[in-house]
């Protein structure tokens, strides 16, 4: 009879030393919501992902590393899900989401693919194809695009130095208006009806070359010096083309084209006689615009010591009422360095440079990418909005006779390859020395919020731990996890509780080599041999044992960064590095938050899990029933639930701004309630909605 009567004296410890809520104050039971057996709280939802990657022949795309991420954020923020295409160009896999987005994100940041495709979550599956003939399967959401109306007085190819191929004389006469395209898309009518076969080989050149984001005066600085030529240099009687690959930029851009004798080039803009256009509208489909990779133009047939050089004129393309052009007195950025807006040189970055031209000798082509914002102001400041990645426009430039185009001091396209032979090339690859890893999958960052007097019931403002956590996936270019990165950041500690903090994972101790980085100061956890908590069935981490071990309190009171009168307290990171014996399968580990749980008081046995979650291996079963938890072992829906199906932890999908001390989660979140009572399917953004009507920031922790 000794078991019954130690649960007892714990249930009475955890009545009389409360939070840092006395034991008099008053125990809050939102029960003005009747809440459906089953209902777990849950703020995500599993979604299936099943991606192709195709080249605009329909060829599969290998070793293509893609992101699928929450829309309007960038992978700096975190993803939902990151993979390699396999052989066939697939990417598949299960995502756990935010439950409110019906929309999601597929970020390839790769030439000749769309890059921040929206796709539609059907039911709970998101299937989409980018490449291919179509450029994208039909459940890829175009980007809208905007009417816009600058001013009555736009240079719509008024300017006579701006003109279109003969025998077209205005936009209206030039641009496409048949039954596959729309006029106000841009796509020019001399275009030529076969399209140019773009091989993989020949996108990898391109992303070792100009890779997304990635400043080429650090990557590649040789490409911005003065002696690298940058114009088309015609050493005998020839046919040119201009084939578009890609494009990275937000704006709808136009592209032209203007010649001159090679051993005379212009010093000003009035020396270039006339620009004629290439695109119009230099924007791909799905992104603004109607162009696919490999479409071509031909510019004609030029002479030797004829010199070819091109202009891209910034957001240039305008469509309102019945007018459709090109906006020729917006920014142009010239091939000719001299004739650019900026202002000034610092080694090795010429900043008044917007494009490079790049001799591949592999497919015969001359490759040229250029910049389409400002990189320097006028005041001689570096522009911090441009990424100086010089590929907000790719195409590349052939000719008949293939050897027509001088080579000399053209700087060569970067080949790229793969350095340790994993299958996944530079730059996607970022180990690129180690044949055993190739990228990470850093999830976003995600929080947990806890109740501390479990079984007891307490003041519901769900602040006595607050914790913020993300994972990051090391895996290989097979897709499998090598390491898995876990960080925790403590926000809070509404409590006077001496809580640790754990999580059991869905797989076995036995795949694991080695855990390092747990706070460990009470001495009351003991561990295996590789790190794990001892005496576990699944792998079980104790981020810290102790909340004392990673935040202290500045303030007078006894809670920590609750209260808006106490100063803010900054919690140390942990962050737990797990090896695996061998790679693992993604789908084995699965998704976070995986198993969270807190440590009361550092009573090991007194463990407070999100609801429906199982105890572990070291859980006190006989709390489980007592007290106000009306848990029915052998039942797990009913696990950490009170008799009314109210939590005593809840996962937020996403950073969430929680409740000062003593505010119940309903008075400052207006539609919890709402959204608990419907069982999810009402106000599935009640935490991230911030219009009106959804919070009440007077109880919102908001330094």
């Amino acid at each position: 009879m000794k078991q019954p009567i130690l649960w007892t004296l714990l249930i009475a410890t955890l009545a009389v030393v409360s939070c840092s809520k006395e034991a008099t104050d008053e125990v809050v039971d939102p029960t003005a919501k009747t809440i459906a057996n089953g209902f777990n709280f849950s703020t995500t939802k599993s979604v299936e992902l099943n991606l192709r990657l195709l080249t605009n022949t329909n060829a599969p795309m290998k070793g293509v590393v893609v992101s699928v991420l929450k829309p309007g954020t960038t992978e700096k923020d975190g993803v939902l899900f990151k993979a390699a295409s396999d052989a066939n160009g697939y990417i598949k896999g299960s995502m756990t989401v935010p439950s409110y987005l019906d929309t999601l994100m597929i970020t390839p940041n790769y030439p000749g693919l769309i890059n921040n495709a929206k796709v539609l979550i059907s039911g709970s599956t998101l299937t989409a194809t980018l490449g291919g003939v179509n450029g994208a399967s039909s459940n890829v959401i175009p980007e809208p695009v905007g009417v816009k109306k600058r001013s009555t007085g736009s240079k719509f190819l008024a300017d006579p130095n701006y003109v279109y191929p003969a025998p077209y004389t205005n936009s209206q006469d030039a641009v496409r208006t048949d039954g596959n395209y729309r006029q106000y898309m841009g796509v020019p009518k001399f275009m030529l009806p076969q399209a140019d076969p773009i091989p993989q080989s020949l996108l990898n050149y391109i992303d070792a070359s100009l890779p997304e984001q990635v400043a080429v005066a650090t990557h590649h600085a040789s490409y911005l010096a003065d002696q690298a030529i940058s114009v088309l240099r015609v050493t005998q009687a020839a046919d040119i083309w201009v084939t578009f690959v890609s494009e990275g930029a937000s704006y709808q851009n136009s592209l032209g084209y203007y010649t001159y004798p090679t051993n005379n080039p212009p010093q000003t803009k009035d020396d270039i006689g006339t620009v004629t256009m290439v695109f119009p509208n230099a924007s791909a489909h799905d992104s603004k615009g109607e162009l696919f990779p490999g479409d071509k133009i031909k510019l004609g047939t030029f002479n030797a010591g004829t010199s070819i050089a091109f202009v891209l004129i910034q957001d240039a393309w305008v469509s309102f009422g019945e007018y459709w052009g090109v906006e020729t007195s917006r920014l142009n950025f010239f091939t000719h360095n001299a004739l650019n807006p900026e202002v000034g040189t610092s080694a090795p970055d010429y900043f008044k440079r917007h494009s490079v031209l790049l001799n591949d000798n592999v497919h015969n082509l001359f490759l040229v990418g250029f910049e389409d914002i400002q990189r320097q102001f006028a005041n001689g400041s570096l522009n911090n909005g441009c990424d100086n990645d010089f590929n907000d426009l790719v195409f590349y430039a052939t000719s008949n006779p293939l050897n027509s185009i001088d080579p000399d001091h053209v700087e060569d396209v970067d080949k790229g390859g793969d350095d340790d032979g994993d299958g996944i090339p530079v730059p996607a690859d970022e180990y690129p020395g180690d044949p055993n890893r190739a990228y990470n999958e850093t999830m976003y960052w995600n929080t947990l919020l806890f109740e501390d007097q479990w079984p007891l019931k307490g003041d519901y403002d769900l602040n006595d731990v607050v914790i913020q956590y993300r994972y990051t996936y090391v895996k290989n270019a097979a897709n499998q996890v090598v390491d898995l990165k876990c960080e925790y950041k403590t926000l809070a500690a509404g409590a006077n509780f001496k809580n640790g903090f754990g999580v059991e994972f869905p797989f076995a101790s036995s795949l694991v080599a080695s855990v390092t980085g747990q706070r460990s100061v009470s001495g009351y956890i003991t561990y295996a041999g590789n790190g794990l908590e001892a005496g576990q069935v699944n792998a079980t981490i104790i981020p810290f044992d102790n909340q004392n071990a990673v935040i202290g309190n500045a303030g007078a009171g006894q809670v920590i960064n609750t209260e808006m009168s106490q100063p803010k307290v900054e919690g140390d990171q942990v962050t737990v590095l797990m090896t695996f014996t061998s790679p693992v399968s993604r789908a084995t580990i699965g998704d976070g938050p995986f198993n969270p749980f807190l440590i009361s008081n550092m009573q090991r046995g007194a463990e407070v899990h999100l609801p429906g979650h199982l105890p572990t291996s070291k859980a006190n079963l006989g709390l489980l029933g007592t007290a106000d938890d009306a848990s029915v072992q052998g039942t797990p829906s009913t696990y950490y639930l009170s008799s009314g199906k109210w939590p005593w932890a809840i996962h937020i999908a996403g950073s969430f701004t929680y409740m000062t001390e003593r505010s119940a989660i309903q008075t400052g979140y207006l539609h919890f309630l709402d959204w608990a009572a419907s069982s999810g399917a009402l106000f599935e953004d009640w935490w991230s909605n911030t219009g009106s009507g959804y919070r009440e920031t007077q109880f919102l922790y908001t330094k």
